[in-house]
């Protein structure tokens, strides 16, 4: 079903804001005023959906609709460049490398549950400890923001990671009573954590992005290399299902999405309209050139008016489901690469990745943080662009209601 939404949403004169405030949503960006709908307009797939993940869908259709973009980035409570949770801020659960920058935490908060297993307390992928994860989300959906959920899952098969690219696998899951069950099993850990996601009895909103990238080669077991078409959407369907009719639960709106370099048809090919609430697309400028650089705009702007079409057709929510440039290799990336890449753009969130806590992971870092050199340009892109939406104004516009 597909209406188009309608929302008014204006920008009064404003002021500047500081560093290290307590998020409060009174202080809303540049006396931003938003006038968002308060009732249901469209449906997600979940016709039985609980009405704060009916609303923060409609919500976000609106939000991509009017080209506002809320910011998002992956693991933002759990650790920074700098810091880890459980070793560095004591319990502060508003320690984040966003917010230690502009004062304000990130919009979107993204998370993953690869790996996680309910007898066990070790860390799950990207360095984020069981008993914690919980702790964040509850923390990021009482200041307002929107929780997204990705899935770097086991394989089933094998018991290798995610990479671990059999090409039997995704065959065996459908086929192997054995391997469908060890499946069956880690999607309902899945299901039992987002179950018990709630605060004062509702359940907390969350958007599941499983088996991204699926137009990659050998990179996933779910991916080109390793799953032929129809198999990845029985996968799919089979996934979706278990979670919202076999097991009730009705606080999740599902995610599919695709690399760069996609096409219509590679697009289709895997996308199952009636199983799937926002479609996006993951971008990274991979390379330290200003060629590369404006590559990055072109190609990101590109996607942003495919998909966007796509989620028009379809009655779904367009989005940018990741994105960043390696270490942020300019100090003016915020405002000649990012905001250039996004800006005026109909999707309606879009998300940077991880910055890994450098004391234990020397991987690439993928946003901002105090002592990187893009720091200024990024409390300019912060102070200046009011449609790129932080926390303070999606708390003040109250998603959720």
């Amino acid at each position: 079903m597909l209406l188009l939404v309608i929302a008014s949403i204006s920008n009064a004169s404003g002021g500047n804001k500081t560093f290290g405030k307590k998020i409060n949503p009174s202080t809303a960006k540049s006396s931003t005023t938003y006038s968002l709908i308060k009732k249901t307009i469209l449906s997600p797939i979940d016709l039985k959906a609980t009405r704060e993940t009916k609303m923060v869908f409609n919500n976000m259709m609106v939000l991509g609709n009017n080209k506002k973009v809320l910011f998002g980035h992956q693991d933002d409570l759990a650790y920074g460049s700098t810091w880890r949770y459980n070793t560095a801020n004591k319990g502060n659960m508003h320690v984040s490398d966003t917010k230690d920058v502009v004062g304000d935490l990130p919009a979107l908060f993204g998370w993953d549950l690869g790996q996680y297993y309910p007898d066990s307390l070790n860390y799950l992928i990207n360095g984020v400890l069981n008993n914690d994860l919980k702790k964040f989300i509850v923390s990021a959906y009482n200041n307002g923001g929107i929780n997204t959920i990705s899935w770097h899952c086991d394989n089933p098969l094998t018991k290798g990671r995610f990479n671990d690219c059999n090409p039997n696998t995704v065959h065996a899951i459908l086929t192997d009573a054995a391997v469908n069950a060890t499946f069956r099993q880690w999607l309902g850990y899945i299901a039992d954590f987002i179950g018990d996601l709630k605060v004062n009895g509702v359940l907390i909103p969350v958007i599941f992005r499983p088996f991204h990238e699926s137009n990659l080669y050998n990179s996933f077991w779910w991916d080109n290399g390793a799953c032929g078409a129809e198999e990845y959407k029985q996968l799919w369907k089979m996934t979706v299902t278990f979670l919202r009719d076999e097991r009730q639960l009705h606080n999740i709106l599902f995610a599919f999405s695709v690399n760069d370099g996609f096409t219509s048809e590679s697009f289709s090919n895997k996308f199952l309209q009636d199983y799937v609430d926002i479609i996006g697309f993951d971008i990274y400028q991979k390379v330290n050139s200003f060629s590369e650089m404006a590559t990055f705009i072109n190609r990101t702007r590109t996607n942003c008016k495919n998909m966007a079409a796509i989620a028009a057709k379809f009655g779904k929510v367009p989005a940018i489901t990741e994105i960043g440039a390696e270490n942020i290799p300019y100090s003016k990336w915020w405002t000649e690469a990012f905001l250039p890449a996004i800006n005026n753009m109909p999707v309606a969130y879009a998300l940077l990745w991880r910055n890994p806590y450098k004391g234990v992971d020397a991987s690439a870092s993928y946003s901002v943080s105090v002592d990187h050199s893009s720091a200024g340009d990024f409390v300019d892109m912060y102070n200046n662009n009011p449609q790129i939406i932080f926390c303070k104004d999606a708390a003040a516009m109250n998603l959720y209601r």
